[in-house]
Protein backbone atom coordinates (compact mmCIF):
# COMPACT_ATOMS: atom_id res chain seq x y z
CA UNK A 1 0.00 0.00 0.00
CA UNK A 2 1.31 3.07 -1.05
CA UNK A 3 1.23 6.17 1.48
CA UNK A 4 -0.59 7.91 -0.45
CA UNK A 5 -3.38 5.14 -0.40
CA UNK A 6 -3.33 4.56 3.19
CA UNK A 7 -3.77 7.97 3.87
CA UNK A 8 -6.90 8.44 1.41
CA UNK A 9 -8.04 5.47 3.35
CA UNK A 10 -7.68 7.07 7.10
CA UNK A 11 -9.38 9.98 6.24
CA UNK A 12 -12.32 8.13 4.48
CA UNK A 13 -12.23 6.76 7.82
CA UNK A 14 -12.69 10.01 9.39
CA UNK A 15 -15.45 11.14 7.11
CA UNK A 16 -17.35 7.66 7.87
CA UNK A 17 -16.84 7.88 11.03
CA UNK A 18 -18.38 11.75 11.27
CA UNK A 19 -21.13 11.04 9.14
CA UNK A 20 -21.98 8.04 11.72
CA UNK A 21 -22.06 10.64 14.32
CA UNK A 22 -23.97 13.35 12.65
CA UNK A 23 -26.92 10.50 11.68
CA UNK A 24 -27.26 9.46 15.56
CA UNK A 25 -27.68 12.87 16.50
CA UNK A 26 -29.82 13.73 13.42
CA UNK A 27 -33.10 12.43 15.84
CA UNK A 28 -32.22 15.23 18.23
CA UNK A 29 -34.33 18.06 19.13
CA UNK A 30 -33.13 21.75 18.59
CA UNK A 31 -33.22 22.05 22.46
CA UNK A 32 -31.32 18.81 23.13
CA UNK A 33 -28.60 19.54 20.28
CA UNK A 34 -28.40 22.84 22.19
CA UNK A 35 -28.71 21.92 25.91
CA UNK A 36 -26.18 22.67 28.72
CA UNK A 37 -24.92 19.35 30.01
CA UNK A 38 -22.32 20.14 32.22
CA UNK A 39 -19.46 18.13 30.87
CA UNK A 40 -16.01 18.58 29.01
CA UNK A 41 -18.09 19.92 25.96
CA UNK A 42 -20.97 21.77 27.18
CA UNK A 43 -23.40 20.70 24.72
CA UNK A 44 -24.12 18.07 22.01
CA UNK A 45 -23.48 20.83 19.90
CA UNK A 46 -20.03 21.80 21.07
CA UNK A 47 -19.03 17.97 20.86
CA UNK A 48 -19.68 18.27 17.17
CA UNK A 49 -18.03 21.78 16.06
CA UNK A 50 -14.75 21.05 16.85
CA UNK A 51 -14.97 18.08 14.71
CA UNK A 52 -15.71 20.03 10.91
CA UNK A 53 -13.40 22.69 12.42
CA UNK A 54 -10.30 20.56 12.70
CA UNK A 55 -11.49 18.97 9.17
CA UNK A 56 -11.51 22.81 7.98
CA UNK A 57 -8.29 23.87 9.69
CA UNK A 58 -6.57 20.73 8.02
CA UNK A 59 -7.76 21.55 4.54
CA UNK A 60 -6.54 24.92 4.90
CA UNK A 61 -2.93 23.72 6.01
CA UNK A 62 -3.23 21.50 3.02
CA UNK A 63 -3.62 24.35 0.56
CA UNK A 64 -1.35 26.57 2.06
CA UNK A 65 -3.02 28.55 4.55
CA UNK A 66 -2.71 28.92 8.22
CA UNK A 67 -5.93 30.12 9.98
CA UNK A 68 -5.34 31.34 13.73
CA UNK A 69 -8.27 29.94 15.35
CA UNK A 70 -10.72 27.19 14.81
CA UNK A 71 -14.24 28.18 13.64
CA UNK A 72 -16.54 28.68 17.30
CA UNK A 73 -18.90 26.45 17.97
CA UNK A 74 -21.69 29.48 17.97
CA UNK A 75 -21.25 29.83 14.16
CA UNK A 76 -23.24 26.23 13.89
CA UNK A 77 -26.37 27.17 14.98
CA UNK A 78 -27.98 23.27 14.55
CA UNK A 79 -26.94 20.22 13.50
CA UNK A 80 -27.92 20.89 9.60
CA UNK A 81 -25.07 23.53 9.89
CA UNK A 82 -22.31 21.57 10.70
CA UNK A 83 -23.30 18.86 8.40
CA UNK A 84 -23.15 21.44 5.98
CA UNK A 85 -19.55 22.18 7.15
CA UNK A 86 -18.34 18.69 6.88
CA UNK A 87 -19.77 18.00 3.09
CA UNK A 88 -18.20 21.10 1.79
CA UNK A 89 -14.58 20.24 3.20
CA UNK A 90 -14.83 16.62 1.91
CA UNK A 91 -16.06 17.89 -1.70
CA UNK A 92 -12.84 20.72 -1.98
CA UNK A 93 -11.48 19.46 -5.26
CA UNK A 94 -8.21 19.38 -3.54
CA UNK A 95 -8.29 17.51 -0.52
CA UNK A 96 -6.33 14.46 -0.77
CA UNK A 97 -9.64 11.98 -0.51
CA UNK A 98 -10.35 9.06 -2.24
CA UNK A 99 -12.55 10.99 -3.87
CA UNK A 100 -10.83 13.81 -5.22
CA UNK A 101 -7.05 12.80 -5.61
CA UNK A 102 -4.43 16.08 -5.96
CA UNK A 103 -1.46 15.16 -7.78
CA UNK A 104 1.70 16.48 -6.10
CA UNK A 105 3.52 19.59 -7.22
CA UNK A 106 7.04 19.37 -8.05
CA UNK A 107 8.39 19.28 -4.87
CA UNK A 108 6.36 16.77 -3.58
CA UNK A 109 4.09 18.90 -1.91
CA UNK A 110 0.00 18.81 -2.51
CA UNK A 111 -1.06 20.76 -5.28
CA UNK A 112 -3.84 23.37 -5.01
CA UNK A 113 -6.76 24.43 -7.23
CA UNK A 114 -7.40 27.24 -5.16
Amino acid sequence: MTPQTALRELIDYNYRARDRQLQACAALSEEQFLRLLGASFPSVRDTLAPVVAVEWVWLERWQGRSPQALLAAEQFPTLATISERGGSVERVPSAPTGRAKPGPTSSGAPSSTS
